[in-house]
């Protein structure tokens, strides 16, 4: 109640001054920096229609404020989910920002450099998006917001074919400088707990993708043998409710204040501390680099090492990374589950599969839901090569971006250059009843070298199929672990041409499609996939040998 009657003052504070603004701007029609204030209430008051008039048409008359009114129309299109035009705001606000401001101010300029590459990531242009957060790690001065500029930075790496797993790994390997001058916990203090506790620190714990692979992992643990606790950097939801009722304790931290949480984790006496976002958006790894457990652990939510001296493991399995393969690329000591590294929970909002959609359709439809980045030109050259070689085939793409009518202009263009007669290709945006919009799909097509994770888990779930091609390293070879745990190993490609070949070759065969939409999902709840009691053993056996490790490691201190 008092939230509501703080947020209704604010409102009728908003609303008076739009009306002042207003009266004043009839006198001044001309003022840019009115027509800028009047921008900003508006979209305080939620009101985006009044906002986007009024600042861009404060720009028209040069005023101070222009790279703020640029700034704030790309937040208003980025909401509205028109990703191009929040992008042609970014720059436009660059454009603009005066050269003595840029060597002054060290907080807007990186802002604008780090929004720059999320936009550019989301549209498909991971080597410009690199260079943006790179820039933004120069410019910054703010110890946390340069290391979530360089996580964003690594990330956008791994889309693009051209760099080497030398290259990588050494620009993984540059994270752990920024922590140079960061002294660890010491852990010299004897174990009193009957229990071993684990942490789990994840930005996640809500409604999104990791959701689906974390689940399992926190409800389905031994009790007897296990306390677990939890540590949010994320926003609450109603998912994150339920996994709050279902361990024994429940943390908030803020992302930024990365001394405090290491703190807070510390004091809990942790003894196993499992890292779950990687480099990904607002994820915990500068915590970790304070070693506020003994024992750390990273792993599930990110394709690569941490770079992070202070971690002791990273979670893989022997399909990702086979033994002896791919350890030299890792600060941390890999760690095999002996079948798969994620344990998948299905939606129940999901429809029971059903045959395959080419044999009423008597076409064959292809589709790809992963995120649009993933998309490379040398992805769109070999899916074109299949097309031109099955001429009634279509292509179905969904993903966020496409909510958005200019994402779909750029991606159209896009398909265009690569040869896509555009009546064969359907671009759908993102929606509620997303995961059954899979059956009407026969075969998905895997992108590469970044696969896809929670959409191959969600196709297979469906009763689809998915061709993959086996990458040559940890984070390109999701999806042959996936088909691998589910015993689907002829739609695994080791090249470039086997790809295009096997896509061809299954599209002849739809009886064998039908029977795969019809049994894939009965397959997957008995496979190692979706074992969640077996999946869990792997997991506490893991504890267990991570932690007598610890142990045997430091008797005499301990």
């Amino acid at each position: 109640m008092k939230i509501e009657s703080c947020q209704t003052n604010t409102d009728a504070v908003l609303e008076k001054m739009i009306q002042q603004l207003q009266l004043r701007l009839v006198a001044e029609p001309d003022n840019g920096d009115l027509l800028y204030f009047l921008g900003v209430s508006c979209y305080q008051l939620k009101n985006n229609e009044a906002a986007i008039p009024a600042l861009k048409k404060s720009v028209q008359y040069h005023t101070n404020y222009d790279a703020e009114a640029y700034s704030l129309l790309s937040y208003i299109y980025e909401e509205l989910k028109d990703y191009v035009q929040a992008m042609e705001m970014v720059e436009l606000a660059l454009g603009v920002l005066p050269f003595d401001r840029r060597k002054r101010d060290k907080v807007f300029l990186p802002n604008l450099l780090r929004g720059l590459g999320s936009l550019q990531l989301r549209l498909g242009s991971p080597g410009r998006a690199a260079d943006s957060y790179l820039k933004a790690v120069h410019s910054d001065k703010d110890f946390g917001e340069q290391v979530r500029a360089y996580s964003g930075y690594l990330l956008c790496l791994h889309y693009e074919n051209g760099i080497s797993n030398v290259e990588l790994f050494a620009q993984h390997k540059k994270y752990q400088d920024f922590f140079a001058n960061i002294k660890p916990f010491k852990h010299a203090k004897p174990k009193s707990k009957k229990k071993l506790r684990i942490g789990y620190l994840s930005p996640d714990f809500r409604s999104h993708v990791m959701f689906y692979f974390m689940y399992n992992l926190l409800t389905a643990y031994d009790h007897t043998a296990y306390e677990v606790l939890c540590y949010s950097l994320g926003d609450a939801d109603g998912f994150t409710e339920l996994l709050q009722s279902k361990v024994d304790g429940w943390r908030t931290v803020h992302y930024s204040d990365y001394a405090a949480a290491a703190q807070l984790i510390y004091e809990d006496e942790i003894d196993i501390l499992v890292e779950l976002g990687g480099h990904s958006c607002n994820g915990g790894l500068p915590i970790l680099a304070y070693k506020p457990a003994p024992v750390q652990v990273s792993g599930l939510g990110y394709v690569n090492t941490t770079g992070l001296e202070t971690v002791d493991y990273f979670l893989t399995d022997r399909y990702v990374d086979p033994p002896g393969a791919g350890d030299h690329e890792f600060v941390e000591k890999l760690y095999r589950l002996p079948h798969s590294q994620f344990s998948y929970t299905g939606r129940s909002d999901a429809k029971a599969p059903q045959g395959a959609a080419c044999i009423h359709n008597k076409f064959i439809t292809f589709g790809c839901f992963n995120n649009f980045a993933k998309i490379t030109k040398e992805v769109l050259q070999i899916w074109q090569a299949i097309m031109a070689s099955i001429p009634d085939s279509r292509l179905l793409l969904k993903t966020e971006i496409f909510n958005g009518a200019s994402a779909c202009d750029l991606a159209k263009g896009r398909l265009q250059n690569a040869g896509f007669d555009l009546e064969r290709v359907e671009l759908q945006g993102d929606s509620l009843d997303y995961l059954n919009e899979y059956l009407s799909v026969d075969i998905a097509l895997d992108t590469f070298p970044y696969p896809g994770g929670g959409t191959t888990f969600d196709a297979l779930y469906m009763g689809i199929p998915v061709l993959t091609l086996k990458g040559q390293r940890h984070g390109a070879r999701f999806g042959y672990s996936i088909l691998k745990n589910l015993g689907l190993d002829a739609w695994i490609a080791g090249s470039e041409a086997e790809y295009i070949a096997k896509a061809i070759e299954f599209s002849k065969q739809p009886a064998l499609l039908d029977t795969l939409h019809k049994t894939l999902r009965a397959d997957m709840l008995e496979s190692p996939l979706m074992d969640e009691k077996q999946y869990m053993k792997d997991i506490e056996c893991m504890y267990q040998s991570m932690w007598q490790s610890y142990q045997a490691a430091n008797k005499n201190q301990t």
